[in-house]
């Protein structure tokens, strides 16, 4: 049982009052006399304690002994013991067959998960082949939309021309100066597309802004415009916009003369934009001469066109107005014509609905494919999991030493039922023991891991882990300690003595002795100290003898702590003070033995 010590304020006169009531009990019919005389004629046997700052104390407690390694069999589930493989007492090895179960329910539950996991495997590749039955008919059906839009271009460009040369027909009921004017006319808007084609085409290659085009010479998009690389975007756009309008031909006088403005706009920023390009060996400066020869030369070619076709605007508007302004035929014709193109152009508007519910068709049906998949594969995880803990659990019906040990309980035999939470078997390895206390919080500060602790007085243990927090009930801290297992029986309880020493009792610089080894009379208060000699009676080194001395040493007391006492001068750190056999001594410089 452990008893702490208790901090008792005296004065001193008060704790030499109480050595001297010890010491005086305790030589009460002991003379010194008969000491002496006993001294010359015995060696006193003595213990020491060597000195050191601050006091130390031990505390005491009872522990439980249990196996390090112990293992509890409970079943999780019903079950009917079908083989028993062991018997108590016997030693197994990991991984040895101890009892094996049998559980209809489990073997079940293991069929079911198998035939489920079998089911969803299956139903993924199901899925797998009708999405992409699904994603195939999608994009058959964007083909069909593509290749249907392509026949309508070529069936409204025929019927676009049919309808211009019905307008030209026509127009040559008004006479051969109206015929000719408008001859004039057309031809100047043809020539807008094929100069405005040639001059794009011209720029592609240079510039390379088509999709045609883009990297096919990687040296020149690193020279041309990187000068000024904001405007070199600028002029790829004007370009785009050029060529898309190019791309849907109307044969009409302003839509050429925007075309060709538009052109030649481009042209113009595409001239700026070589300017601004650096020349190498790979891009040298005749050839950027070249290109930029080239550009003018088609900026040139469109303003020509731009010229031509004002030009013969201009005279077709005086035809007419010289003839007194158009006639019905000729509105009815270009009425005629304009309904054409217009059908033409709804036409194409519904060709390119048709194509754009196409893509949109295909887009879902790729995302629902890969969303089926998803769900499937989902599937299929949560029954690998069910199979998992399915055959885990069957796994369970077999008992499996989980390290080499001995069987130490088995409350079965073949054929008895069992229960969930029912125990099955026990079995535990004993080479090294596991010993658990509990200490109070003032006591658990004091204790680290690693420590050594006695057991039992004579066999010692080792700290092995200090409870972080206390048992809500008993607020006390567990303490285990680890040890070999050959000293002590599983199962018993042990007496266990923890040295104690605080922080402030590591730091405290102070020398306490025990209050037995101080003794006191009328005339001085003294210690018992040893001083080793040599007995220089032997010739060698080696045969000399040491032996140990009994010298008084004159002390002053302090305060007294409980069995202990402070000793505030007369000692210092390291001296051997006798602690037991001091009462017998008399004789200063008296021999004595040091006992273990």
């Amino acid at each position: 049982m452990h008893i702490p010590i208790i901090l008792i304020q005296r004065k001193r006169h008060i704790a030499v009052a109480v050595i001297f009531i010890i010491v005086a009990t305790f030589m009460k019919g002991h003379g010194t006399d008969s000491i002496q005389e006993e001294a010359k004629e015995v060696v006193p046997q003595v213990r020491v304690l060597s000195i050191a700052s601050g006091l130390e104390r031990s505390m005491s407690a009872t522990g439980e002994v249990e196996a390090e390694k112990s293992a509890n069999f409970v079943t999780d589930f019903k079950a009917t013991v079908k083989e028993i493989h062991a018997n108590i007492g016997d030693t197994v090895k990991e991984g040895q067959a101890l009892v094996t179960l049998r559980a209809f329910e489990v073997e079940q539950k293991f069929n079911t998960a198998n035939a489920f996991y079998v089911t969803t495997g299956q139903n993924v590749q199901q899925t797998r082949i009708q999405a992409q039955q699904n994603v195939e008919e999608a994009q058959i059906a964007l083909k069909t939309a593509q290749i249907n839009r392509e026949k309508l271009e070529k069936e409204n460009t025929a019927k676009t021309v049919q309808a211009e040369e019905t307008l030209k027909s026509t127009t040559l009921k008004f006479g051969l100066s109206e015929v000719t004017s408008e001859a004039t006319l057309d031809a100047a808007i043809r020539k807008t597309h094929t100069t405005v084609h040639s001059a794009l085409t011209r720029a592609d290659e240079i510039l390379e802004f088509s999709p045609e085009q883009v990297g096919l010479t990687y040296e020149k998009e690193t020279h041309i415009g990187v000068r000024d690389p904001t405007q070199k975007l600028k002029v790829s756009d004007a370009m785009i916009d050029a060529y898309n309008a190019y791309q849907a031909p109307k044969m009409t006088y302003k839509y050429s003369l925007d075309l060709l403005e538009q052109t030649e706009k481009a042209l113009t920023m595409a001239l700026t934009t070589l300017h601004n390009s650096v020349t190498s060996t790979v891009y040298t400066v005749a050839d950027l001469n070249t290109d930029i020869t080239d550009i003018n030369t088609q900026i040139s070619n469109v303003r020509s066109v731009i010229s031509e076709l004002k030009s013969a605007k201009a005279s077709l508007d005086s035809t007419k107005q010289s003839i007194g302004g158009t006639s019905q035929v000729i509105i009815d014709a270009e009425a005629s014509y304009a309904t054409t193109m217009a059908q033409i152009e709804a036409s194409q508007k519904k060709a390119e609905l048709d194509g754009e519910r196409a893509e949109n068709a295909l887009e879902s049906a790729i995302a629902s494919a890969r969303s089926s998949e998803i769900s499937a594969m989902s599937n299929i995880t949560t029954a690998r999991g069910e199979l998992e803990q399915a055959r885990i659990n069957q796994n369970e019906l077999s008992l499996i030493a989980p390290f080499d040990g001995v069987v130490t309980d088995i409350p079965l035999r073949v054929g008895r039922e069992v229960q969930p939470g029912d125990l099955l078997l026990t079995m535990e390895n004993a080479e090294w023991l596991k010993i658990t206390t509990y200490v109070s919080a003032e006591e658990v500060r004091q204790i680290a891991t690693g420590d050594t602790v006695m057991v039992n007085g004579k066999y010692e243990a080792l700290v092995a882990s200090v409870a972080p927090s206390a048992d809500p009930a008993s607020k006390k801290f567990q303490v285990e300690l680890r040890m070999g297992g050959d000293a002590l029986q599983v199962g018993s309880f042990v007496e266990l003595e923890f040295s104690l020493r605080s922080i402030e009792q590591q730091q405290d610089d102070r020398i306490f002795l025990p209050v037995t080894s101080v003794h006191v009379s009328a005339a001085e208060t003294f210690v018992w100290v040893i001083e080793k000699e040599t007995n220089d009676a032997h010739d060698s080194e080696e045969s000399k003898e040491v032996v140990y001395i009994a010298r008084k040493r004159p002390v002053t007391i302090g305060q007294l702590f409980g069995r202990y006492i402070e000793i505030v001068e007369g000692v210092e750190k390291g001296d051997s003070v006798i602690i037991e056999g001091g009462r017998a001594l008399g004789i200063d410089g008296q021999h004595v033995l040091l006992l273990p």
